[in-house]
């Protein structure tokens, strides 16, 4: 798994699977599958003073007794899920855990360096517009994987299968108008039905 940071590269071209983007002046990305490729380019960057943060990390987390599908980790676990696409994450996030990056990559008590990685996957967690980049047909990845409204849709209607579920009140649970959640409420119904 990989947490990319990069600051001062604007124009450069942060390719992840089938997801082409040219990057403005931070950029940050986490990537949770190791089959799904990713590089980022030169492009159009002219920058000579490039700074970049690569953390490389393994942290097993699709085993159904992991801890990491409970609370207090969940909302990490929902990211790691949707990182399988590769997430880029919108500059309020990025300025959120930047000083964090900055002093994990001094770091050299592998102990700190831990906690301090879980800190910021937590923090960074707390964002849910962080862009999905590749297509979920790209990066192999299953219907499963789905943004964090629609789990708490799913976990909502696993519940409660056996009411009556009336689309006002779903939309109203995951902060939707209910002409905007009709597609959420269509994936997660066929999916609360297969399992």
């Amino acid at each position: 798994m990989e947490l990319n940071f990069v600051e001062n590269a604007a124009g450069a071209c942060r390719v992840v699977g089938d997801s082409s983007e040219v990057i403005g002046d931070y950029d940050l990305a986490l990537i949770t599958s190791s089959d799904l490729e990713h590089v980022w380019e030169q492009h159009e960057c002219r920058s000579d003073d490039i700074h970049e943060v690569t953390i490389q990390f393994f942290i097993h987390f699709e085993d159904e007794h992991t801890p990491f599908r409970t609370n207090p980790y969940k909302s990490i676990y929902q990211m790691m899920v949707r990182a399988k696409r590769g997430l880029a994450f919108p500059i309020p996030a990025i300025m959120a855990v930047y000083q964090r990056l900055v002093k994990l990559s001094t770091m050299d008590d592998k102990f700190y360096m831990a906690q301090e990685l879980l800190t910021i996957l937590y923090e960074l967690s707390k964002f849910d517009d962080a862009r999905e980049l590749a297509s979920s047909s790209f990066a192999k990845v299953e219907v499963s994987s789905d943004s964090r409204r629609v789990l708490k849709a799913k976990d909502y209607i696993n519940t409660h299968i056996s009411n009556e579920l009336r689309l006002e009140q779903l939309a109203d649970l995951i902060g939707m108008t209910p002409s905007a959640a009709i597609l959420s409420y269509a994936q997660v119904r066929i999916s609360a039905n297969m399992s």
